[in-house]
């Protein structure tokens, strides 16, 4: 299966991120299609910090999804763990196993 990147011209924040920023073309391009234009927020996206993660509860049921999986920690029980095989699905996967076995 072949996958086609749909890159949006988004020229004046391109020509803002160039002339501010010393990276690679493609890079510039996709920040700017993520609707970031300014040498700050690029580089709060490229280099940020844990303090620059959304705030997780924002996402519908997250707080009964960890009060389940706090209850079957509690109560000993077994936990699966489904995933994705594309890139960002089996690394979050990863994480999610690696969190829980600590």
């Amino acid at each position: 299966m072949r996958e086609n990147w749909i890159l949006v011209n988004k020229k004046e924040s391109f020509l803002r991120l160039s002339n501010s920023i010393n990276e690679n073309p493609l890079v510039l391009r996709l920040l700017a299609n993520r609707g970031i234009d300014t040498f700050e927020e690029a580089n709060r996206f490229l280099n940020g910090t844990i303090e620059d993660f959304y705030d997780g509860y924002l996402m519908a049921d997250m707080k009964k999804g960890v009060q389940i999986i706090k209850d079957a920690i509690t109560n000993n029980k077994k936990i699966i763990i489904y995933g994705d095989y594309d890139c960002d699905g089996v690394i979050s996967t990863t994480i999610f196993y690696k969190a829980l076995k600590i």
